[in-house]
C-alpha cells in the first residue's frame, strides 16, 4: 500500500488570498493559483487553462488515471474534462465531490 500511494502524484487549483509572486509567477488576489506536489505551476484568471497546466506538470511521466476532487466552491469542470479527454486519450479521468472548503480542485493522478 505505501508503494501504490508513493507512486500517486497530487495536485490543487485555489483561488490566492492575496498577490503574491511564488516561483516566478506573479499571482494576483482572485486568481486562481495552481500547484503540482506543492509547487505553484500556474496562475490566472482561467481556472481550466490552470487545472490543464497542472495536469500537464503531474503528467510528465505516464499515468493512467486521473481523478479530481471538486470543493464546495468549484466551478464547473466540463471544458476541462473535454479538454483532457482530447489531450489525453489514454487517460481515465474520475470525477467526485470532495467538499473541501479551501480548494476548488484537488487533482490525484497514478
Amino acid at each position: 500500500m505505501a508503494a501504490a500511494a508513493a507512486a500517486v502524484t497530487t495536485g490543487e487549483v485555489t483561488r490566492a488570498s492575496r498577490d503574491v509572486e511564488l516561483d516566478g509567477l506573479a499571482i494576483r488576489r482572485g486568481d486562481w493559483l495552481g500547484l503540482a506536489e506543492g509547487t505553484p505551476v500556474a496562475g490566472g484568471d482561467d481556472f481550466a487553462d490552470v487545472a490543464f497546466a497542472v495536469v500537464g506538470r503531474m503528467l510528465a511521466e505516464p499515468r493512467w488515471l486521473l481523478t479530481l476532487l471538486t470543493g464546495d466552491e468549484s466551478p464547473p469542470l466540463d471544458e476541462l474534462v473535454e479538454r483532457l479527454a482530447a489531450a489525453h486519450p489514454e487517460l481515465e479521468v474520475e470525477v467526485h465531490d470532495g467538499g473541501q472548503p479551501h480548494y476548488s480542485l484537488l487533482l490525484g493522478a497514478e
